[in-house]
């Protein structure tokens, strides 16, 4: 399975019709307040990531990355990224995570890989 596109978390990108898993890179452990979505820049419409139960780990050029869900794109548009109040670590083990700064936003980026 090839990966689509590696982007910056606040870049618009261009997706077509189906179904996509999204990933964010930077670290092993993700948290959110909200439900993360895409949000269709030309339309305003907002689509639901549907998160998985276990989030898979991986690396990636040499990144840490955590898969955080999958989307169906039924319109071919552009779109971006919303997630509010993220945080993410490179550490998923408590111990180490809880001394550990968040990875600043402008670091973080975003891997989409299409099913």
């Amino acid at each position: 399975m090839k990966y689509l596109q590696i982007i910056s978390i606040t870049q618009d990108f261009y997706l077509e019709k189906g179904t996509y898993n999204i990933n964010l890179i930077g670290g092993f452990y993700c948290s959110y307040k909200q439900q993360p979505m895409l949000h269709n820049t030309k339309k305003n419409l907002n689509i639901l990531i549907k998160p998985y139960l276990l989030k898979q780990q991986f690396y990636i050029e040499g990144k840490r990355g955590i898969t955080i869900g999958k989307v169906v794109i039924e319109k071919s548009s552009n779109y971006k990224l919303v997630i509010n109040d993220l945080s993410l670590k490179k550490s998923r083990l408590y111990f180490l995570r809880s001394f550990q700064k968040r990875i600043p936003y402008k670091n973080i980026n975003v891997l989409i890989k299409k099913l």
